[in-house]
């Protein structure tokens, strides 16, 4: 009797430690809105833009619209010039969540293959709500 009764909770025990464990896994390995909509900004600005070296990731994070200027703030002018901050603000609202991915490396600036390779920056810009891409702007 006693010995049934130990295999009992030994049962108990290891099953209760292999549930706990898989979901501890499973809630880890799953991506959040945030991680999405990095990951869809990052994969649109590769697979859109004709790269001749890199891109490598230069800053992937989530950031409201009325933080985005400060985000910015970091990067040559005229690639910051190249963001209309304001009127982000005013289509989608100063609180708008976005991923904000920038990529760096040389780059076909008018694609494909019609422009220059131009060494610098891109931004691009994700609605976190949506995971709609909103920059560059593809209407």
């Amino acid at each position: 009797m006693k010995r049934s009764l130990w295999m009992l909770v030994s049962v108990i025990l290891v099953a209760m430690g292999v549930g706990g464990a898989w979901l501890t896994l499973a809630g880890a390995g799953a991506p959040t809105g945030e991680d999405r909509a990095i990951q869809r900004a990052e994969d649109f600005g590769k697979s859109t833009i004709v790269w001749s070296q890199g891109p490598s990731l230069r800053d992937g994070r989530v950031v409201q619209l009325d933080g985005l200027q400060e985000a910015l703030s970091s990067l040559p002018l005229p690639t910051r010039y190249d963001v209309d901050v304001a009127g982000l603000e005013r289509q989608y609202g100063a609180n708008r969540r976005v991923a904000l991915v920038i990529l760096r490396g040389t780059y076909n600036s008018l694609p494909p293959d019609e422009g220059v390779d131009v060494y610098g920056n891109i931004v691009v810009l994700v609605d976190v709500k949506t995971e709609r891409v909103i920059l560059p702007d593809v209407g």
